[in-house]
């Protein structure tokens, strides 16, 4: 949340720079949990998603 709230916006190849040693399916599926929460909100489809704080 820490680079979200700095850069605004996160995709889940920056998430994968930030966090290497987890895998994306599980990265994905944490983003959708937030998205979920109505921490983020999705913007876009497939590759080119971005989230975005809610």
């Amino acid at each position: 949340m820490k680079f979200v709230k700095e850069n605004k916006v996160i995709t889940l190849s920056s998430a994968k720079n930030l966090i290497p040693d987890v895998s994306d399916k599980t990265l994905y599926r944490d983003l959708q949990e937030l998205v979920r929460k109505k921490i983020l909100k999705e913007i876009g489809e497939k590759k080119g998603r971005k989230y975005v704080p809610a």
